[in-house]
């Protein structure tokens, strides 16, 4: 016996609701992983340290789903730069800029670069949020 459109409808409409409920289970993960990735916004005017790259501000990020990868995107820029050995090791794959790029020369000859201790610290505070 053949079966009308509308008694179609209530077993496509189970199987359309299933689909999506393991859709929605899928797309949960993204929730977590947002989790993982903590950033705040500093800057050299505010920032309590010594402030080591030639902009004035910009997003400073943890990623602990690339391993702690420590990242700064300067305000009004597109490009990432990896600021620590493991954002080095995942620059290639994500597209990240060597941070030298826009890391401060040493002003007084110390060293050949603006000492980035207090930079790193913030960025190791953000990745220790994810228990890392």
């Amino acid at each position: 016996m053949a079966r009308s459109a509308g008694q179609w409808a209530a077993p496509f409409v189970a199987l359309l609701a299933f689909g999506l409920g393991v859709g929605c289970a899928a797309c949960g993960g993204d929730t977590h992983t947002a989790n993982l990735v903590h950033s705040e916004h500093i800057s050299k005017a505010t920032f309590k340290g010594i402030w080591p790259v030639s902009v004035d501000g910009g997003t400073l990020t943890c990623d602990a789903t690339k391993g702690g990868s420590i990242t700064f995107t300067p305000d009004g820029s597109s490009e990432t730069y990896a600021s620590n050995g493991t954002a080095m090791g995942w620059a290639p794959q994500e597209g990240w800029k060597n941070f030298r790029n826009i890391w401060l020369d040493d002003p007084d000859g110390l060293g050949p670069k603006v000492n980035s201790r207090d930079f790193d610290a913030e960025g190791h505070r953000l990745c220790d949020m994810n228990g890392k």
